[in-house]
């Protein structure tokens, strides 16, 4: 057996330095281990012969490059070449654009943990609107200064509640400052600056590229265009097809249908949404479908990988009593549960379900805030189909801002800037969302596997998880441990699970 490490990420800075050039040189593309990569398949020389070969010809492996890639349509080739990319001075917007993509790595400053200076980006839309950016400096500082007023009002409520400045140690001043920032960043409009480290491999830069270029917000379409001119200089043999997609939505598609909601929302989910702040919302979830006999399904493909045959009919497919939605409460499947229970007895905590669980889905209406929504992205296994930020659903307001006394302070903020918003909509169309905050709601269709819901449950139930995202979280698993009671117990948070097992 020989395995060796061939390539890794390497700081660019860092290699000019020591090599004394200014520029890209060729020889320093990942280009030359993506050629080899190619041939190995069709070739009798060892790979060491391959890399070789191509790094001594670089023109020749971005030639072999282009053809195996784009003419022979083997892309992921280009998945063996990968880019660290340093973003920063742009929009908190503009970031949830960059991190829809789901086959890259992202590591964004914390709004939770740093306390946000003033930098705010401009969008194209309002500069290129005569009068208009004063104004939107205007609105966007002032929720600036209210976000500053509020830390401040609740770092001092929670200094009151643990017993004043003498009672506290440098571990619980550090947890209060913490938490007065998580909370009060809801008032921070989404054209707060901020920076991102971007991890992803050349076709996956493609795919990114393509879909950024093509976006309405000018901002975004910039960010494609950097990222490309960035990757073509190391690596122009495997970065091509950049041109965004261009299609018109037919008008029919939407059309009212029999059985719209037309108020976007019962008023059961309504009155649910409301918040102790009495003027906000909750986070929100609604289970609108699962997979029908859950428990079976998953019984069936634990046996399936031992060798068994599978069950005719499959679970869920025999009949249309079994494939009415998500139905009501189910009873327990014995064999399920002994082999779910002896599972996560014997599994660690940091350890996956089994990629049998992936056989039952969930698909779950969520309504949540901006700040929610920038973790719930985070799981981006799932699928996440987001509607727009809508100012009119109402904002969350986090509970420690109603218990410290600040909501008037906070709701008369969002007031401010709202007026604005209304204003611009229909002159800037979505360039009018930088005046959104983190507050802010939009709905979304999240589907997932009960995987994956286990990993969400580990995550985001711990008691270190923030709030609403616990909130939220739990609401999913209650609804999903309704359908399958067997799971009840397991879909609990890290702490929860230590103490189990």
């Amino acid at each position: 057996m020989k395995i060796t490490l061939v390539g890794a990420n390497l700081e660019l800075e860092q290699v000019r330095r020591a090599l004394d050039v200014p520029t890209h040189r060729p020889d320093l593309s990942p280009e030359p281990i993506a050629a080899a990569y190619a041939r190995i398949s069709r070739s009798e020389k060892s790979v060491d012969e391959l890399r070789s070969e191509a790094r001594d010809n670089v023109d020749k492996a971005r030639r072999s490059n282009r053809t195996i890639v784009f003419e022979m349509g083997h892309s992921s080739i280009a998945e063996h070449a990968t880019f660290n990319f340093d973003l920063e001075g742009v929009s908190r917007l503009a970031i949830e654009a960059v991190e829809h993509s789901r086959l890259a790595s992202y590591t964004e400053r914390s709004q939770r943990y740093v306390l946000i200076g003033k930098d705010i980006v401009v969008p194209d839309e309002i500069r290129s609107q005569p009068g208009l950016e004063p104004l939107f400096l205007e609105a966007v500082e002032g929720l600036h200064r209210s976000y500053r007023s509020l830390v401040e009002g609740l770092v001092e409520h929670h200094v009151r509640q643990a017993g004043g400045d003498a009672a506290l140690d440098r571990s619980l001043r550090r947890d209060i400052d913490t938490s007065a920032r998580e909370d009060a960043r809801y008032l921070l409009p989404l054209a707060t600056a901020g920076q991102l480290g971007l991890t992803l491999n050349a076709r996956s830069l493609e795919n990114m590229v393509r879909r950024l270029k093509g976006h309405p917000l000018g901002e975004v379409r910039r960010i494609g265009e950097r990222l490309e001119e960035e990757a073509l200089a190391v690596t122009p043999s495997l970065v091509r097809h950049t041109e965004p997609w261009t299609w018109e939505e037919p008008v029919e598609a939407f059309a009212p249908v029999a059985g719209q909601r037309e108020d976007r929302g019962t008023a059961s989910e309504l009155e649910r949404g409301r918040a102790v702040a009495g003027e906000g919302r909750a986070p929100y979830a609604r289970l609108l479908f699962s997979t029908p006999s859950p428990g079976e399904a998953l019984l069936a493909g634990v046996r399936f990988e031992r060798g068994l045959p599978p069950p005719e009919p499959w679970p869920g497919t025999g009949g249309p009593e079994e494939s009415e939605g998500s139905g009501g409460p189910v009873p327990r499947n014995p064999g399920f549960q002994a082999v779910a229970d002896a599972w996560f007895a014997g599994a660690g905590v940091h350890a996956p379900a089994p990629r049998s669980f992936e056989l039952v889905d969930f698909l779950f209406e969520l309504t949540c805030s901006a700040a929610c929504f920038g973790q719930l992205k985070r799981h981006r296994m799932a699928t996440t189909l987001a509607g727009p930020y809508e100012a009119d659903l109402g904002p969350v307001v986090p509970p420690s801002v109603v218990v410290a006394g600040l909501q008037e302070e906070f709701l008369s903020a969002l007031q401010s800037s709202r007026r604005l918003l209304d204003e611009l909509r229909p002159v800037i169309g979505p360039g009018a969302d930088y005046l959104l905050v983190n507050a802010h709601c939009r709905r979304t269709l999240f589907k997932t596997n009960l995987r994956e819901l286990v990993h969400i449950a580990r995550l985001r139930l711990d008691r270190h998880a923030q709030w609403e995202i616990r909130d939220l979280a739990a609401q999913m698993c209650r609804l999903a441990a309704g359908r399958l009671p067997e799971m009840k117990r397991w879909l609990c948070g890290k702490d929860a699970f230590r103490s189990m097992c």
